[in-house]
């Protein structure tokens, strides 16, 4: 554990990944040059997604590591279209119309926080469709830690059920929907804010990744 904050490595990480969040370490034009790494990096060698960690956790489709040629960004195998989260402008669209959501009062999420995570954009290789984004680390207790907390399992369930409720408000207002929902909501890990009992949980959809 750190004297000053309290919290482990692993937590202070995760902090730092959920700052990031908020804002992405590289410009546009860095991006696109991921992007085309990434691209390239597949098209010479057919049996990288093969080679990259997947931390979907059984998300509707793979949602790779990519942690070659000095690179930390995530892959998703969007081949199976809007349901999988290939079309990522409805994904951010969704996200926008949820702060708006809140401002207005109309929803007022108590158990979650939705993360955003930003795109880079698509690929074509061997008639798979890739979406390349930035990767936001997750925070894992010991399952024997999870197991040790009684209602943990239920209150992860809680809160997504919550986001997927308000995701239901959010459609009949706006007219939009995020390609995902309940089973393939991810959790990130959680956090216990001030002056606040019950824990706040991190969550994303398949276009996040773990």
């Amino acid at each position: 554990m750190n004297g000053r904050t309290g919290l482990s490595k692993a937590q202070r990480d995760f902090r730092r990944s959920l700052e990031q969040a908020r804002k992405s370490r590289y410009t546009p034009a860095q991006r696109e040059r991921l992007l085309k790494i990434v691209e390239r990096d597949f098209l010479q060698n057919p049996d990288v997604p093969n080679l990259l960690r997947d931390l979907s956790e059984g998300a509707s489709g793979k949602i790779l590591h990519y942690d070659r040629n000095g690179l930390d960004v995530a892959v998703k195998d969007v081949t199976g279209g809007h349901l999988a989260g290939s079309d990522y402008e409805n994904y951010l669209e969704f996200h926008r119309l949820h702060r708006l959501a809140v401002s207005e009062g109309l929803i007022s999420p108590k158990s979650y926080r939705l993360v955003p995570v930003t795109p880079f954009g698509t690929f074509t290789v061997n008639g798979r469709k890739y979406l390349v984004m930035e990767r936001i680390k997750q925070f894992k207790p010991s399952p024997l830690s999870f197991l040790a907390k009684r209602g943990f399992w239920t209150s992860r369930a809680s809160a997504m059920l919550e986001l997927d409720y308000h995701a239901g408000i959010i459609r009949n207002k706006y007219g939009i929907t995020p390609p995902q929902s309940d089973r393939d909501i991810l959790t990130f890990g959680s956090i216990s804010p001030p002056k606040q009992k019950r824990k706040v949980w991190i969550l994303g959809l398949p276009n996040d990744v773990g």
